[in-house]
């Protein structure tokens, strides 16, 4: 059969694309297997899609966010997620709430779209390098630098196994499509496969350099995987045989991401490279210099997100590969996570800078800062909500001064310091009460 090709052509912040590098690749291991998933028909959905979600935007306006008006600056100022750097991020199949990892070894569960803190997990002792949530949304995996992997249930939290095994920390895993197997890769040259029911180790694959990064195809019969040898090798799964071995990287791989049909792979390198790889080409849309820490593809929206050292976000648009928006210093710190909702109205970035950001799909405008009042100073003020969730438990949580009340919700608190504990209003040194009003529209006090 004849070979394909791609061309490796940069494409510049300001449009310019530079002169194409024919580069000759093997036939990519789904070209047989997933090309019924492509054409008109897809395309014609995609469009359909996107008509639907602006005719809602435009019905709704921003009710989900009415407070973005008041809040409105994207710096958040002295509101943070956690106490140290955010290092992962993981969305729920059904977008209703996702969870933060920070090098301050606490996992975070966030509900969507409100952006509300409902837990904290001391899930580790060292730093929380990644997140998986099965899609059986159940259980969810956290990988760290202390080297284990750790499997919870949700929501409640509690810790189902410790998954150790690997000698070096962990950098990245993915569940399998079916939730029964997860897959890991540290720094000690190995990916292992588990056995999520069991809890054991199934499989252990020495590799001949560092595995950075992971990535399931959407149909469950592919693994990529990024080296740092900057290479990406692609595994048949669950057999795990090599398939192909992909070049073009001038870094090591450290992020890889799949769309959801499967049609595109997304990979970013240390270097500041981003790749797009198809069934028929593949192509370089940006290299600056800069490590590119964190991808996500939403391929409904045809639309794909990248962030890191620059401290920049770009979005692209998949259809014609071209730059939709550039927003600068999104975050103060490097970005090292980002996610998209799957309905693709929103995505999350996160930060060294101790910040998580929730921003709007379609045209990248920041919509707010998410909040744990126990990682801000004495001075950030919140207001707190009571709401019994779909567990038939009462769930107490704080937001960012001005935002709305989530449906069901009620007012406890109009005005919380930080990290201080809060103290009864008869103390003389407590400037002012905290209540409510009538109709539970909670106004920021100040001492």
């Amino acid at each position: 059969m004849k070979k394909i090709s791609f061309e490796l052509t940069r494409v510049l912040d300001n449009g310019k694309r530079e002169e194409p590098q024919i580069v000759p690749v093997e036939k990519m291991p789904w070209e047989d297997v997933k090309t019924n998933r492509r054409g008109f028909l897809g395309a014609g959905m995609a469009v359909s899609v996107a008509l639907m979600l602006l005719k809602a935007e435009k019905s709704q306006g921003n009710s989900l966010y009415p407070h973005i008006e008041q809040q409105g600056d994207s710096s958040c100022k002295d509101i943070f997620a956690h106490k140290s750097s955010v290092q992962a991020l993981s969305v729920s199949p059904d977008g209703k709430f996702f969870l933060s990892g920070g090098a301050d070894g606490m996992v975070k569960l966030w509900g969507l779209p409100d952006g509300a803190l409902i837990k904290t997990f001391e899930a580790h002792k060292l730093d929380i390098t990644a997140l998986a949530i099965s899609p059986e949304e159940a259980i969810f995996a956290s990988g760290s630098s202390d080297k284990t992997v750790k499997l919870w249930s949700l929501p409640d939290g509690k810790r189902i196994a410790n998954l150790e095994g690997h000698k070096a920390g962990i950098k990245d895993i993915t569940f399998s499509i079916d939730g029964k197997r997860l897959i890991s890769t540290a720094l000690d040259n190995s990916i292992k496969i588990w056995n999520v029911r069991a809890k054991s180790m199934v499989e252990d694959l020495e590799c001949t350099g560092q595995c950075l990064s992971l990535a399931m195809s959407p149909e469950g019969d592919y693994i990529s995987t990024g080296f740092d040898d900057k290479t990406i090798k692609i595994w048949s799964f669950p057999e795990f045989e090599l398939v192909q071995t992909l070049t073009g990287h001038s870094g090591d791989v450290f992020r890889l991401a799949y769309g959801q049909d499967g049609s595109v792979m997304a990979s970013a390198c240390t270097k500041g490279e981003i790749n797009l790889w198809r069934e028929e080409a593949s192509l370089n849309l940006i290299k600056n210099n800069r490590s590119c820490n964190a991808l996500a593809i939403h391929t409904g929206e045809q639309v794909l997100i990248g962030g890191g050292d620059d401290l920049s976000i770009r979005l692209w648009d998949l259809q014609n590969d071209t730059l939709i928006k550039k927003i600068d210093s999104a975050h103060t710190s490097s970005i090292n996570a980002l996610a998209i909702t799957p309905d693709g109205r929103f995505f999350i970035s996160a930060g060294s800078d101790k910040r998580i950001k929730i921003w709007k799909l379609s045209d990248g405008s920041f919509i707010t800062c998410l909040m744990d009042l126990a990682c801000c100073s004495a001075s950030t003020k919140g207001i707190t909500f009571k709401q019994v969730n779909e567990y038939g438990q009462t769930i107490t949580y704080t937001l960012p001064c001005g935002s709305p009340i989530p449906p069901g919700a009620t007012c406890t608190c109009n005005c919380v310091p930080g990290s201080i504990p809060l103290p009864k209003p008869s103390t003389p040194s407590y400037g002012g009460s905290c209540t409510c009003n009538k109709v539970c529209t909670c106004v920021p006090i100040s001492y």
